[in-house]
């Protein structure tokens, strides 16, 4: 086993295994590749006054550095990388956290919130609308205060 990790292998599984540990081991291996392909994307996003750049996990609002938890940042990504389409729930489940079920759509709700704050609160724009019943929508439209 040791030899095996230190050649270059992600994970070991011995036999006798449960199917059930077997499927959730490659259930964490995609999730890890989703993530990767989402923000390995090199396309600078510039939107609205945001500087989104998924390579660097840098993003600028309205001139000024914002720091995101990782998980925040890819959805930003996703949701800004399908600018003015519709993001379901399921949809962001899938790109984002790797999950081909949602068991609640709560997770993603709390993480729009937080995304919301951090971005809009210091932005002259409004980037995240929600689509009730249905999802979310990155669509900037210039803040009327």
């Amino acid at each position: 086993m040791v030899r095996g990790l230190d050649a270059g292998a992600d994970d070991y599984v011995t036999k006798p295994f449960a199917m059930a540990e077997l499927l959730a081991r490659v259930r964490a291996n995609l999730r890890r590749v989703r993530e990767r392909v989402v923000l390995e994307n090199d396309t600078i996003i510039e939107t609205g006054d945001l500087v989104i750049e998924p390579a660097e996990l840098r993003l600028t609002v309205a001139g000024t550095p914002t720091r995101l938890r990782l998980k925040e940042f890819g959805l930003l990504v996703a949701l800004a990388s399908n600018s003015g389409g519709l993001m379901t729930r399921q949809r962001l489940a899938r790109e984002v956290w790797g999950y081909d079920f949602l068991p609640s759509s709560r997770t993603i709700d709390v993480h729009i919130r937080r995304l919301r704050q951090a971005i809009e609160d210091h932005s002259a724009f409004e980037y995240i609308h929600t689509v009730h019943g249905a999802g979310y929508r990155f669509d900037p439209q210039p803040r009327t205060r």
